[in-house]
Formats: structure tokens, C-alpha cells, sequence
């Protein structure tokens, strides 16, 4: 159970530093603030939009460096000379840094939950379960495929500009990467009408896609799905946001495994 020791360090790190409490207060400014100045009608895509803004930059910007940096800098050395194997690292180090992204998330939307319940009603505190309940998904997600590109590169610039292109690629990047599949696959011209069906489906593969259909399909009441098919279910969000997870911290495990230190 060495990566138990490993997993409590990763939790611990951010409480070392001054980094807890900036991101707290953000996180309470954020949530607080935005649940605040909305209606009861808007109070779902408000904390969807806040889940798909926030959770990421969290996820992926304040996990890439966690094996890099220490795999740079010689200091993974010293954790591997105490019997600490390297699948115990990367393991660990999911394990403890999404605990972290968990409690921060959820400190988020108990803020929005309690301010809710004081400007709007009882039920409010419901939808923003539901929509807590996704980002907790799609930050864990994100958090492992940050430590999986962390573990893989073997310096913090590396991890930073991987990490930054599926950022790109999440918000934007993605609808560009369609065009082009569809662009060589019509023989280098621009297709038209009708979409084929495969298009929706991947669309769908993008993590903040699923995000968005997960929240969609889990709401209680509100109608604010406006496409319908296998891939807006709840059960594809949550296996399009499991797949990311496992095989980017499997490729990641994998190169580290296979690297020279």
C-alpha cells in the first residue's frame, strides 16, 4: 500500500503553500458570486457554464506539473529511493490530487447550494446536486489525464504546452480537428448537407461535451436538451469521461515506467 503514502503527500501539497487558499477564495468569490446574480430559471446553465470553465483550469492546469516537475528537478529520485516503485507514484499521485479536485469542486457548489437556498428556494439545492455531481465526474476525468501527460513528459515545458493543447483542443480545438476529418474525408473539399450521423457521436467524445449531456440527462425537471440519441444518454457521458481518464493515465504510466531518470 506504498502509494497510500504517496496519495496523502499529493492531498497534502496544496496545504503547504498559499495555492489552497487562492484557489478557495476564487472558488467562493466564483460560485457565490455567480448563483447571486441569477434567476431560478437560469440557475442550471449558470453553474453548467461555471462547471465547464472552472473545473477544467482546475483539473489540468494545477495537476500537469506533478511528475514533471519532480522528474526535472531530480527530486523523484529521492521518492523512488524509499520503496515507492513508479506505478505506485502515478497512482498515488490520481489518487491524492483528485481528492483535491474533489473537495475544491465541492466546496464550489455547497457555496452555490447555500447561497441558492437563501435567494431562491429549497429545490434549488437539488439541481445543483445534479450539476455537482457531473463536475466531480468531469474533474476527476480531467485530473488523472493531467497527472497521465504529466507522467509522460519528461520536462514541465513539455507538460505544460500537452496539457494546454487539450485545453485548446477541449474548448474549440475539437469542432476545428471535425472539420478537418470531414474536410479529407469529402476529398479535400468543404462537405455539405445532409451531417452524417458519426459526426454527432464524436462530438459527443469530447469531454466537455459529455459534461454538458451528463448534466442535461441527470436534470430533474428543466428541458435544456435539445439533441437526442445513444450519445446524449447519461451512461455515454459517464464512459466518455472514464475513457479519457484510463487511457491517459495509461499511456502516461506506461512511458514512465519505460524512462530513464
Amino acid at each position: 500500500m506504498s502509494w497510500l503514502v504517496v496519495a496523502k503527500r499529493r492531498l497534502l501539497d496544496p496545504y503547504r503553500s498559499r495555492y489552497l487558499w487562492v484557489v478557495l477564495g476564487v472558488t467562493v468569490l466564483l460560485f457565490g458570486g455567480g448563483v447571486y446574480m441569477v434567476t431560478r430559471a437560469g440557475l442550471v446553465s449558470m453553474l453548467l457554464g461555471l462547471g465547464a470553465l472552472f473545473v477544467p483550469l482546475l483539473s489540468i492546469v494545477g495537476n500537469y506539473r506533478t511528475i514533471a516537475e519532480p522528474h526535472q528537478t531530480g527530486s523523484l529520485r529521492v521518492v523512488l529511493s524509499y520503496p515507492h516503485s513508479r506505478r505506485d507514484v502515478v497512482v498515488g499521485t490520481v489518487v491524492g490530487r483528485s481528492l483535491f479536485t474533489v473537495g475544491v469542486v465541492s466546496v464550489g457548489y455547497l457555496v452555490a447550494g447555500a447561497v441558492a437556498l437563501f435567494t431562491l428556494d429549497a429545490y434549488s439545492v437539488v439541481l445543483t446536486l445534479v450539476v455537482w455531481f457531473a463536475a466531480v465526474l468531469l474533474g476527476v476525468s480531467l485530473t488523472v489525464l493531467a497527472v497521465g501527460v504529466s507522467a509522460a513528459s519528461r520536462t514541465v515545458n513539455r507538460a505544460a504546452i500537452a496539457s494546454f493543447t487539450f485545453v485548446l483542443l477541449f474548448f474549440g480545438g475539437w469542432d476545428l480537428l471535425l472539420r478537418g476529418i470531414r474536410y479529407v474525408r469529402n476529398g479535400f473539399s468543404m462537405p455539405q448537407p445532409p451531417q452524417p450521423a458519426w459526426v454527432d457521436v464524436f462530438v459527443a467524445l469530447n469531454p466537455m461535451r459529455a459534461f454538458s449531456h451528463l448534466v442535461q440527462r441527470l436534470h430533474p425537471t428543466e428541458t435544456l436538451l435539445f439533441e437526442s440519441g445513444v450519445h446524449t444518454t447519461a451512461w455515454f457521458g459517464i464512459l466518455v469521461l472514464v475513457c479519457w481518464a484510463f487511457v491517459s493515465v495509461t499511456i502516461g504510466g506506461w512511458l514512465f515506467e519505460r524512462r530513464d531518470l
